[in-house]
């Protein structure tokens, strides 16, 4: 069976990278089918395109390289990191042209369907639009905000939903707005990163096993701007907890700015604590036992805050958002036991998924 994985191929985003990698690995090493199967995540036209909110057009990017010299260390930065990303793509995920000749097309994981990022082509080609329901699933799909508020995005986004032959997404908002909006009944399930164990994790990428060789830090990662109010956190984290302070996806961070995709991994699982506005590195934090707490995303881009809210909601984990700091005491010996127990559950249930999608 020839398995097409249809997603957003962002060659800047961690998050993307790994659960592109990580369904990948579970479509090959933990789903059971009759067949021998190959996997490959298709290229299109939108793959690598960067984020309108985070990156310059040519034009722009040339005025700003004018009233600020530093930008051209910036994009340096960048397209050292786009490498190191198209590096993993070519060592650990199999990419392949979009065709016709796959017997089944996976749309997801990640913001596949979030109307603020796509044009209508793109998000007619992440709905699968032109593939037979026969061959369409949506496997943990997400659309990032609570509602499509432009009505020919909610017209493209209604129309084309019921073709999918198997329907799930990752947020229990979506499936209780697809449900308002269409009828629809789709599964909730797990992120593909955390389909996987974290003794798979290490089994994936062997190098996550090894302890950290750097003195103990708190880790922030965010991927809208840093939030001022951290001033009196990082204060108590460095002088109280005596820890330093790494930063991925950030400037003043230039080692980490370009690091790749599973040695960004391997920074959450040896962190004493993560600081965050990203779901996957909350996500990633819960499966590897890390304390985190979660930050609003700073900068003009939108509020996507309720995709982390329904994670920890499903995983019966305790919220820990900037502003309960005080009342949580930021501990660091946090009990992750029955969020490692649903996990299981959900992990079992999301495989059952992906293999009666894949038979039927």
């Amino acid at each position: 069976m020839k398995i097409g994985i249809v997603t957003i191929n962002d060659y800047l985003n961690y998050g993307n990278r790994l659960q592109n990698f990580a369904l990948q690995y579970v479509l090959m090493h933990k789903v059971e089918l009759d067949e021998p199967v190959e996997v490959a995540t298709l290229q299109h036209p939108w793959s690598g395109k960067q984020s309108r909110f985070l990156h310059f057009s040519p034009i722009k990017a040339w005025l700003r390289r004018l009233t600020h010299p530093t930008t051209t260390k910036y994009d340096a930065l960048y397209r050292a990191r786009e490498h190191t990303f198209k590096t993993l793509s070519t060592g650990y995920i199999n990419e392949s042209p979009f065709t016709d000749q796959f017997d089944k097309y996976i749309v997801g994981s990640d913001q596949v369907w979030n109307p603020v990022w796509l044009a209508p082509a793109e998000f007619k080609l992440f709905l699968l639009a032109d593939i037979p329901a026969a061959k369409s699933i949506a496997y943990a799909a997400s659309m990032g905000v609570p509602a499509i508020e432009n009505p020919a995005m909610h017209e493209i986004f209604t129309t084309n939903l019921p073709n999918f032959g198997a329907l799930s997404v990752r947020e229990a908002s979506l499936v209780d707005y697809i449900k308002s909006q269409t009828n629809l009944d789709a599964q909730l399930v797990l992120d593909p990163t955390l389909l996987l164990t974290p003794e798979e994790w290490y089994t994936a990428l062997p190098f996550l096993r090894e302890p950290s060789t750097q003195p103990p830090y708190a880790l922030e990662f965010f991927i809208g701007a840093k939030p001022a109010e951290l001033d009196a956190l990082e204060a108590e984290l460095t002088t109280g907890e005596n820890l330093a302070i790494r930063a991925l996806n950030s400037y003043d961070d230039p080692e980490l700015f370009s690091l790749a995709p599973g040695y960004a991994l391997h920074m959450i699982k040896e962190a004493r604590i993560v600081v965050t506005d990203s779901y996957h590195a909350v996500a990633l934090s819960i499966l590897f036992g890390k304390p985190f707490i979660v930050t609003k995303r700073g900068g003009n881009m939108p509020d996507m805050s309720a995709r982390i809210t329904d994670l920890l909601a499903l995983l019966a984990v305790t919220p820990r958002s900037l502003a309960e700091i005080a009342a949580l005491d930021y501990d660091l010996t946090l009990d992750y036991q029955a969020s490692r127990e649903k996990l299981a559950e959900l992990r079992t249930s999301s495989l059952r998924f992906l293999q009666a999608a894949l038979k039927n």
